[in-house]
């Protein structure tokens, strides 16, 4: 009824052997209920569209420009069977939509050669698809029920029972590409409000940031409280071993220890006498101390200093002398004998 064809012979050059149709769309839930069809990107053409497409030699795929007359809203589809009414023609609802068309519809229907498409990006409609693990390969099957891609069409998949959506944002080579048995480089571009999610997520991180600050500050002044607290508290306490302490044992240890013990006790004396000693030596007497192997007494001045000059006066002691061993009075078997036998002549 609606079916019309540009005649061969001195007809347009371009335009000849192009089908051009009309027809009244409904979407295929009313024509069948197999739910892949909603899905795809195929629409189903009465039989009279094949003969004519036969009798028109179109080249395989045969792929369709949709306009909708009334808004003037386009789209490109395939085709999947030809068993349709005459006269009408079944659509997926999600591309009803992209044309603005209600049921029943008038659609007009022309053919059309696309280039392969090389490269599409989709914008998802909300973060949740981009939740999901490997959310590209999902896309990718998904789009391996389309037949074409047209710029700023919106796309519904589904997915563990539920729907997405992605509006087609970039396309190329062209504004309508095939995508049937060729390579696809797919990206995603941000979904819609994306800008405000991420405004809202660096206020929360600031806030989260502000809140560990002033948590720690609060932590900081209650442990610096609860110190000075305890304190005060245990200023006037008893404290338990907080005394001087004596040694009991008076015993002498090891003749190491008590010749240790005696020359740090001698070295103490000759401090105690430097320090009590007047400034009234005479110059022979520092020379004296200095020279001899005696310990120096602290603060004695040197009255020959010279401006200018530095003198280092030090005594090494002979750190090589070996301690002398005490000599032991006893000795083993050292006393006299007598026999209580008389010795023959």
């Amino acid at each position: 009824m609606f079916s019309s064809y540009a005649p061969f012979g001195d007809g347009d050059p371009v335009r000849r052997g192009t089908f051009r149709s009309q027809y009244r769309c409904y979407s295929v839930s009313m024509f069948t209920d197999r739910q892949e069809l909603e899905e795809g990107g195929k629409v189903i053409m009465p039989p009279s569209a094949l003969d004519t497409l036969t009798q028109l030699n179109t080249q395989y795929p045969m792929l369709f420009k949709l306009t909708n007359p009334a808004t003037q809203m386009t789209s490109h589809c395939g085709v999947l069977e030809f068993i349709a009414d005459e006269g009408k023609m079944y659509l997926p609802y999600w591309m009803m939509t992209n044309l603005g068309l209600p049921e029943g519809g008038i659609l007009n229907v022309e053919s059309s050669t696309l280039p392969l498409g090389n490269y599409a990006q989709f914008q998802p409609q909300s973060r949740d698809f981009l939740q999901i693990y490997n959310p590209k390969a999902v896309l990718e099957a998904s789009l391996r029920k389309l037949s074409c891609l047209s710029l700023n069409d919106m796309l519904e998949i589904t997915y563990n029972e539920k729907k997405y959506q992605f509006r087609v944002m970039t396309l190329k080579p062209a504004d309508a590409v095939s995508i049937i048995e060729c390579d696809l480089s797919v990206d995603f571009a941000p979904y819609i409000g994306a800008e405000e999610d991420e405004k809202m997520q660096q206020a929360q991180r600031v806030d989260a940031v502000e809140a560990a600050q002033e948590l720690l500050r609060a932590n900081e002044e209650k442990r610096i409280a609860k110190a000075l607290q305890e304190a005060e508290e245990n200023s006037g306490k008893f404290k338990a071993f907080a005394g001087s302490g004596h040694v009991l044992d008076t015993g002498t240890k090891s003749k190491k220890r008590g010749k240790k013990s005696k020359a740090a006790a001698s070295s103490a004396a000759a401090s105690s006498q430097a320090s009590s000693a007047p400034s009234s030596f005479t110059n022979g007497q520092q020379s004296a101390m200095i020279t001899s192997d005696a310990p120096r007494p602290r603060g004695i001045p040197n009255h020959h200093y010279q401006k200018g000059t530095l003198t280092f006066a030090r005594v090494f002691p002979n750190l090589k002398k070996q301690e002398e061993p005490e000599e032991d009075s006893f000795e083993s078997f050292g006393g006299e004998g007598h026999s209580m036998r008389k010795k023959k002549r």
